[in-house]
């Protein structure tokens, strides 16, 4: 568990006033929807944890660097270049019902840090234990769980737009009921806005990457997890060719593993993508949900450099890293989940070393390259950047500092969370 995995996930709603008159009238229309109320949540998430990260893997700071101006949270400030695959995760409604909905979501072993729409309790330190709005006035820490009050089907906001190319739009697609959060804080003030869905993200622990080794014809994958894998998949990228694992494997089982896979040449990975798509539909996404993930995330899953492994969790998992509750209750609950390992080729820190070097070479293009592929690995590379660079001259450690920039927002980080851990605000 010395590992941390970066995830994303979405989705919730609730409606319920501030004082106690409201909240009774509240908890009693409440008790009418749960037993009357025809609501699926359907979430999607993806979690990616790479061989050598603490507690966040330190790329995906850039990566929050990208996000819209008005997603709300609390890291980072400092806008960072980014230049690997967007990661996000979501939840949808479905239901043809008017609801007021609230739905909580506790991080067990982590902290949220970014969401959108409003949630009801930033936290943004300083505001201790806060009541949620419930029957069961569970307390809520809001560096510990997220509270959204939502309002399902009843009207849409104008939505905060975005570049046409953005990817925020590829989860806008889905044919999903529209939402509007009031009363919660944002960039913007309090007030309502509408979206087709509820984007959270933070950071989590997770159990450490599998290591790998070459033999004749493709890898061995050593193992060690608390959880079953489901649905693995092997994709080598180098260069132009591309090699995938000959066929999915349905599962690899919780505990110490040994697992050998061969390896093929392919031409692409449209088949792969369409066989991903359908396991996802009979696990119980929609068509265009399970589209939507492939649309967002089909780069980081399928078109990444080096050697990536990823496996689906079983729902149980999924509900025992991020606890969801609902009230009123949804009738039915799905939630698809893929833990993502990249780089794992045993040669990678020989590689950087060597990318390393050539960013002292004399001419701009070798030392361009360099550079750019370097950051496109991303936090794997960050350990033999550094030792690499000690070795180096001073300009060479120049243009590694400024490839590690992100490093000083995830020692923040690392503060952030040791705070968490103890129990103080910050």
């Amino acid at each position: 568990m010395s590992h941390i995995i970066r995830y994303v996930v979405v989705g919730w709603l609730v409606c319920v006033g501030m004082n106690a008159l409201v909240d009774c009238a509240y908890s009693q229309a409440a008790g009418k929807l749960k037993a009357e109320n025809d609501l699926e949540i359907h979430e999607w998430g993806v979690f990616t944890a790479p061989r050598n990260s603490y507690w966040l893997k330190q790329d995906m700071l850039a990566e929050w660097s990208s996000f819209p101006d008005f997603f709300h949270g609390v890291w980072p400030k400092t806008k960072l270049a980014y230049y690997g695959p967007v990661t996000k995760p979501v939840i949808y409604f479905h239901t043809k019902s008017k609801l007021n909905l609230q739905l909580q979501i506790d991080f067990t072993t982590g902290r949220p840090l970014i969401w959108w729409p409003p949630a009801e309790f930033p936290n943004t330190g300083g505001f201790g234990q806060r009541k949620s709005l419930t029957k069961t006035r569970m307390n809520i820490d809001p560096d510990k769980s997220l509270l959204f009050n939502l309002q399902i089907n009843q009207g849409m906001p104008n939505k905060q737009q975005v570049d046409a190319k953005h990817w925020l739009n590829h989860l806008r697609k889905v044919n999903s009921a529209p939402l509007s959060a009031h009363g919660g804080f944002s960039n913007f003030g309090r007030g309502r806005h509408g979206e087709h869905f509820v984007y959270y993200d933070g950071v989590m622990k997770c159990p450490k990457a599998p290591t790998v080794e070459r033999i004749d014809g493709g890898i061995r994958l050593k193992s060690d997890s608390d959880h079953d894998w489901l649905d693995v998949v092997v994709i080598e990228r180098t260069g132009d060719e591309i090699r995938i694992a000959s066929s999915v494997i349905k599962k690899i089982a919780a505990g110490k593993h040994e697992t050998k896979i061969k390896l093929i040449k392919s031409t692409g990975v449209k088949d792969l993508a369409n066989d991903l798509r359908q396991r996802m539909i009979d696990v119980g996404l929609h068509k265009d949900e399970a589209q939507s993930l492939l649309d967002v995330w089909g780069p980081g899953l399928l078109e990444r450099g080096g050697l990536t492994v990823f496996y689906r969790i079983a729902q149980k998992t999924y509900d025992k890293w991020l606890p969801l509750a609902t009230e009123p209750a949804a009738k039915k609950t799905v939630r698809v989940g893929w833990v993502v390992h990249f780089r794992l080729e045993p040669e990678l820190d020989a590689r950087v070393k060597q990318l390393v070097a050539q960013l002292g070479s004399r001419k701009y293009k070798v030392r361009a390259d360099a550079d750019k592929q370097l950051r496109e690995i991303g936090g794997p590379a960050f350990p033999a950047i550094i030792e690499a660079a000690k070795k180096a001259d001073a300009e060479v450690r120049l243009r590694c500092e400024k490839i590690l920039a992100v490093k000083k927002l995830e020692q923040k980080l690392r503060t952030l969370m040791k705070q968490r851990a103890n129990g103080n605000s910050r």
